[in-house]
């Protein structure tokens, strides 16, 4: 498992998507809590290890999402409290619609 060679961009996204709900996520529920297309760094984080396919499934591993969360709390305080409700409010529109 390794963060150290995603560009920031990639890392970004990478700690966004550790908040997503759930324990498992498609691409198109991560396209919706990124606002963009996912596939490409899901794809990345499936072959660095931080993420299991599963089908049409995907998980983020238990210690890279701890590891996302950490990161998260190194990067100070308004990464800790940014508000992700509308992120997650967005997530659970597109869920109930499929």
């Amino acid at each position: 498992m390794t963060c150290q060679q995603l560009t920031s961009t990639q890392l970004r996204d990478f700690l966004l998507l550790a908040i997503h709900p759930g324990t498992d996520f498609t691409i198109d529920s991560a396209d919706v809590l990124l606002g963009k297309p996912a596939r490409d760094l899901v794809d990345t984080l499936c072959d660095r290890g931080l993420v299991a396919k599963d089908g049409a499934r995907r998980r983020m591993y238990g210690l890279a999402r701890s590891h996302a969360d950490g990161v998260r709390n190194l990067l100070g305080e308004e990464m800790r409290t940014r508000s992700w409700r509308p992120l997650i409010g967005s997530w659970a529109i597109f869920r109930d619609r499929s």
